[in-house]
């Protein structure tokens, strides 16, 4: 009988620390993925605001307010302030902005839900 106990409570000792490693180890996982995933987004967004040229301060918090919405809108004058100084009659500003908000759009979608903060 005792030892049939004591077996008994070593199962259950071993099946709550086992159920107790499986949570901390998806939390670390989680985690884990959730600090890739915002280091990736911090790259990406600093190669999108290089390879377009745009004022990096407006940028940033365009696509900070914008990731914090979950989407991105070319409402208003927020997009506008991002773009490189450029008469809104040059002829490719349209094309511009309409690119830019596309592959900010782009971006938004791919890490929503992420989080993180750009520097």
């Amino acid at each position: 009988m005792l030892d049939k106990v004591n077996t008994e409570n070593i199962r259950y000792v071993v099946y709550n620390d086992i159920r107790d490693w499986q949570r901390r180890e998806k939390a670390n996982i989680i985690d884990a993925f959730f600090k890739f995933a915002q280091a990736e987004q911090q790259s990406e967004a600093d190669e999108l605001i290089k390879s377009e040229g745009l004022n990096i301060a407006e940028a940033k918090r365009y696509i900070s307010t914008s990731s914090k919405r979950e989407y991105a809108s070319e409402n208003g004058t927020e997009l506008n302030s991002t773009l490189p100084k450029m008469s809104p009659l040059n002829p490719q500003f349209k094309t511009k902005k309409q690119t830019v908000f596309q592959k900010i759009a782009a971006f938004i979608e791919k890490f929503k839900g992420v989080g993180g903060k750009l520097l």
